[in-house]
């Protein structure tokens, strides 16, 4: 099972990566495309720092109860209760996608709450 788990990281951050690589050329391609026109294309740095979503909306996997975890779609007291434990066994999780190590969280439900979750740098360590 653990090995399953590996391969849905690996095939996500593939994915990801992909993504990531069509939008860098993509991106370059616009900007090329405008300023051909005679118009300009910027991002102020000021854009670039903005939050993809603000962070209050955000639920830290590490410092989250588990009764916060379970406004999270697909995430109910059991699932919750294990997230809590495995933090605390394993310590804090360095990113989001460790959730999918969390016996009984998949690919399908990570999908489901990865907008809504983040894992905070600054969070305290237990």
């Amino acid at each position: 099972m653990q090995n399953g788990r590996k391969a849905g990281r690996t095939a996500l951050l593939a994915t990801a990566f992909l993504t990531l690589a069509v939008l860098a050329f993509c991106g370059g391609w616009f900007a090329g495309s405008l300023s051909g026109r005679g118009e300009s294309f910027s991002v102020s740095a000021e854009t670039r720092s903005l939050p993809l979503a603000p962070e209050e909306e955000l639920i830290d996997l590490n410092s989250a109860t588990a009764e916060e975890l379970q406004t999270l779609r697909g995430i109910g007291e059991a699932l919750a209760g294990r997230i809590v434990a495995y933090r605390e066994e394993h310590g804090p999780f360095r990113d989001t996608f460790e959730i999918m190590d969390v016996s009984g969280i998949g690919y399908g439900t990570f999908e489901q709450i990865r907008d809504k979750i983040c894992v905070k740098s600054d969070t305290p360590q237990s």
